[in-house]
């Protein structure tokens, strides 16, 4: 069959990759699809796409080629109209690391190698992923979400660049765009492809029940990444919903926080002008300070929590800077504080501040989950070594632990197991360590104690 163009008398194809692909591989009895690379058609004039399948004489020899062509301007179009962003782009590559489709080219146009992309390295590790990159074709920072499709030797790549993500951030469509949009790439494509390519050839090469049984898998797969899509898509509406609470968060901590100010001046005031009162009232007095204060660290906590973390590393001696901030809290009542250095002379990348904000949060912990414990004498050791490329800080309490039901939701926003606080300390604590390259870790068993361990990278982190 043809699309409808005329054909050249003389016209051959034995020189296009598509067919020199079947006619010299190795493995005359493999029967594989080849995409060929984009290229303009002898007949039609247009570029076209290629999906072409090996055709056996009786004798198992190669017979030729039966293909199905696919406009390039299509499904140019087709990206296009998912209308990501004026500088985002929709690329569908072969394995191969040339580009096949793209919602826009770059200086070679069509077929452009891009083996220096960097979604070669991540494929090696999963079929399924994100990761950050200025494209290889235009030099456009993106974020890249990328999946291989399991049927076909294709890599479909959705990038969103950073200018369009800062436009389009105050809405909160950024999350649902990019995921939606891959989601739905890859639906399309895996439907437009098995649909029209691969169950077509399989009608010229076998028979109705055999078509039928692929109907029934395309059927099967379309149904699973609608599952996938949905799942996607309660994500996306919790991500929402926190983007929202941080909004919330952060303005009403504003408007608390001056109200609180007003209060302890007032009261710091009234202490002076009426001291022989204030000294026969020291304790409710006292108690009001105490409550303002604890007011303001919720008030800090919220708003630590709905900001972006960024981290200026510099590389400090970790046990020499570890030292002196214990040096400045002050000691722990009721129990004993024991430091262990370990890293001796090993300088780490570390933000001062945001590091010291992170510690003092799990020390904190540590202190209440051991000041709430009937287990004896308390005691919170604090350790440090090196192992694979990090450094390690390691808190660890001999409190009463933390059972595992609570251990699934303990790094969830708002989660706590005491009767104060707002649940905000841990998730500041990830967040801090993300953005200096490294991770939590946490470990506890009921009735044991809690380890947590803090890794940081020893190359300079990136903040985030």
């Amino acid at each position: 069959f043809n699309s409808g163009y005329g054909v050249r008398p003389g016209v051959t194809v034995t020189d296009r990759d598509y067919f020199a692909h079947h006619r010299d591989r190795a493995d005359p009895d493999e029967d594989s699809l080849f995409v060929s690379l984009p290229h303009r058609g002898r007949n039609s004039g247009k570029i076209i796409v290629r999906m072409v399948r090996r055709i056996a004489r009786p004798d198992g020899g190669f017979g030729g080629v039966i293909f199905a062509a696919l406009d390039a301007a299509s499904i140019t179009e087709f990206f296009n109209a998912m209308n990501l962003g004026q500088r985002s782009s929709a690329t569908l590559v072969g394995m191969d690391k040339r580009i096949r489709a793209r919602s826009s080219y770059g200086r070679l146009g069509p077929g452009q190698d891009i083996s220096g992309s960097r979604i070669w390295t991540e494929l090696e590790s999963n079929p399924i992923g994100h990761y950050l990159q200025t494209s290889v074709v235009d030099q456009i920072t993106r974020h890249y979400a990328y999946r291989r499709l399991t049927e076909f030797p294709l890599v479909v790549a959705i990038g969103v660049a950073v200018e369009d993500i800062t436009q389009q951030l105050a809405g909160f469509r950024l999350p649902a765009y990019l995921m939606a949009a891959l989601a739905t790439v890859l639906i399309a494509v895996v439907t437009a492809l098995m649909s029209r390519e691969v169950v077509a050839t399989a009608r010229v090469r076998a028979s109705e029940a055999e078509v039928r049984a692929m109907r029934d898998q395309l059927e099967v797969r379309v149904a699973q990444r609608t599952v996938e899509l949905e799942a996607v898509q309660a994500d996306l509406r919790r991500a929402d919903r926190l983007a929202v609470l941080g909004r919330l968060t952060g303005s009403v901590a504003h408007e608390l926080r001056n109200p609180l100010s007003t209060i302890d001046t007032s009261l710091s005031v009234l202490e002076k002008r009426l001291q022989p009162v204030a000294d026969a009232h020291s304790k409710p007095i006292e108690r009001i300070h105490r409550n303002v204060a604890r007011c303001n660290s919720i008030i800090t906590d919220l708003l630590d929590f709905t900001r972006v973390h960024r981290v200026e590393p510099t590389r400090i001696d970790l046990d020499t800077w570890l030292a002196e901030l214990l040096a400045e809290l002050p000691p722990p009542e009721g129990m004993t504080l024991q430091f262990e250095p370990g890293t001796k002379n090993t300088a780490v990348p570390l933000d001062s501040d945001r590091l010291r904000r992170a510690i003092i949060n799990v020390l904190d912990n540590a202190r209440d989950a051991v000041a709430g414990s009937d287990q004896g004498d308390g005691e919170i050791r604090i350790s440090t070594r090196v192992e694979g490329g990090h450094a390690q800080i390691e808190i660890a309490d001999n409190g009463p632990g933390i059972s595992d039901e609570n251990m699934q939701h303990i790094r969830e926003p708002l989660f706590s197991t005491k009767s104060f606080g707002i649940g905000l300390g841990l998730s500041i604590v990830e967040q801090i360590m993300q953005a200096h390259g490294g991770s939590l870790e946490l470990q506890s068993v009921a009735g044991e104690g809690t380890r947590a361990r803090l890794w940081l990278p020893l190359d300079a982190a990136k903040g985030s």
